[in-house]
């Protein structure tokens, strides 16, 4: 370990506080102003800080519950179901029974920095966890937990670094939210109000309610069979490979499998994969293996009925009431609407020109990650020198 570095436990220059939900049979508790967090809020989560949740309670809930309000610059970290998420609070909020959060003293530690060094040691916190039907990790236990503690001045250097890298890749999301809503504005502008171009002066056909040369049809019949679609077993997964597999996250890649696995590949027009229990839609511009089971790869067979534009069609059919084991069943069984080949063609140019930019900002935040993770580890275990990376 380099000279000045030491292992500290997290107790002795952190705070480490758990969290608890208001009853939710008392409205009074709930819909205020503070923000409370749950583990399903970092679910996928994939920014450094966060601000709110999904829900917010009272200052009556507060008071009335065994939840905590954390300062700004709290560090959150999930103690069960799962053990390791972990976010930054960007301001005052509380968090319910499922974290230990760590109050940093910040003239010991830089929260950024112990943020990053639990990435690495995350593993230690996860093997002291106990627990019969879920495993859980007590406060007492993550206070115990020792990592590697550099000067003070180190640490804001090695949080600067690895900052940096998150910046760019949080200013990429923002983007490529924003260019995703901008295509989701559109096709709800053309296809659910109706406002397409020249819609002006079309002819309503009086029989089906739609412009003339429009038609409703099922999913399933607008679907192309796909060859090469063997599913990948569990064993075959590796965590590294040529390829990576599809599965049912949001994220959809599990792992990765050599070149004797059936591999799907990209050709300038994207796979839409559906997940049939998460019910999540992914656009997929890269070559990949076929994911686990109830992972569905779509393709359109119908030049109606572009891949983008399928892709948004799917989007905007509602599953939510369905069982969770029939949801590609029902996807297949739901009627849409089926526009002209020229008002198709017209917003599949136009959304195709917003995902190419997605797809390549995509690919950056996965240089960028890679780049990130390589000096993660080698930063935290001080094997290098910080005054030698240019901030």
């Amino acid at each position: 370990m380099r000279e000045g570095w030491e292992l500290k436990e997290i107790g002795e220059f952190a705070k480490v506080v758990g969290g608890g939900t208001p009853s939710t049979k008392i409205e009074e508790y709930w819909n205020g102003d503070i923000p409370w967090i749950t583990p399903n809020d970092l679910s996928n989560y994939n920014f450094k800080f966060i601000l709110r949740g999904e829900r917010n309670i009272t200052e009556r809930g507060l008071l009335k519950s065994s939840t905590k309000l954390h300062p700004k610059n709290t560090i959150l970290l999930t103690s069960r179901a799962p053990i390791g998420y972990l976010a930054i609070a960007g301001q005052s909020l509380t968090t319910n029974q499922g974290f230990q959060s760590i109050i940093c003293n910040e003239n010991l530690a830089n929260p950024s920095y112990i943020f990053y060094c639990l990435k690495v040691y995350i593993d230690k916190i996860k093997a002291v966890a106990s627990g019969a039907t879920f495993p859980e990790v007590s406060g007492k236990k993550v206070s115990k937990v020792k990592i590697p503690l550099p000067p003070l001045e180190t640490q804001r250097k090695i949080a600067k670094i690895l900052s940096n890298y998150d910046d760019l890749i949080e200013n990429n999301l923002k983007r490529i939210k924003i260019l995703e809503e901008m295509a989701q504005q559109t096709y709800e502008e053309w296809f659910v109000r109706m406002r397409f171009p020249g819609y002006e002066t079309t002819t309503i056909n009086e029989t089906t309610g739609l412009p003339e040369g429009w038609e409703r049809d099922l999913v399933g019949n607008q679907l192309d069979k796909i060859k090469s679609t063997t599913k990948i077993k569990s064993s075959e997964i590796q965590k590294s490979g040529l390829f990576p597999v599809i599965d049912q996250s949001r994220d959809f890649i599990a792992g990765f499998t050599d070149d004797r696995v059936a591999v799907l590949r990209y050709s300038n027009t994207p796979y839409i994969v559906f997940g049939d229990h998460t019910r999540v839609l992914k656009l997929i511009n890269f070559d990949f293996a076929r994911g686990a089971d109830g992972t569905q790869i779509i393709k359109s067979k119908n030049k109606r009925m572009p891949q983008h534009l399928f892709y948004f069609t799917l989007m905007n059919i509602d599953l939510s009431n369905y069982h969770y084991a029939r949801h590609f069943k029902y996807l297949k069984d739901s009627e849409i609407i089926i526009p002209s080949e020229s008002i198709a063609n017209t917003f599949e140019d136009l959304v195709k020109l917003n995902y190419d930019i997605i797809f390549n900002l995509q690919s950056q935040n996965q240089r960028l990650r890679e780049a990130r993770d390589i000096l993660l580890p080698r930063l935290m275990m001080g094997l290098l020198n910080v005054d030698d990376i240019n901030l």
